[in-house]
């Protein structure tokens, strides 16, 4: 996924975080290696993140192999 699917979907996955915080449920986000470089590079983005995980939503990576079905 690149930089442009990242600022696209970016705005759907806050209003995910939003919506599950107006429920109290805690969300388990797990980021792939680009959408965390991406992230990472991004202040705004790292705060956000943050802000998330001190809410209790979880945040991890995935990573599949190149051997994985689809790749």
């Amino acid at each position: 996924m690149g930089e442009e699917q990242v600022e696209k979907h970016y705005p759907v996955l806050k209003e995910m975080v939003e919506k599950a915080n107006q429920y109290n449920i805690k969300l388990t986000l797990m980021f792939s290696a680009q959408w965390a470089d991406i992230i990472s590079e991004d202040p705004k983005m790292m705060s956000e993140i943050k802000q998330w995980q001190s809410q209790g939503h979880e945040i991890s990576s995935y990573h599949h192999s190149i051997n994985h079905k689809g790749s």
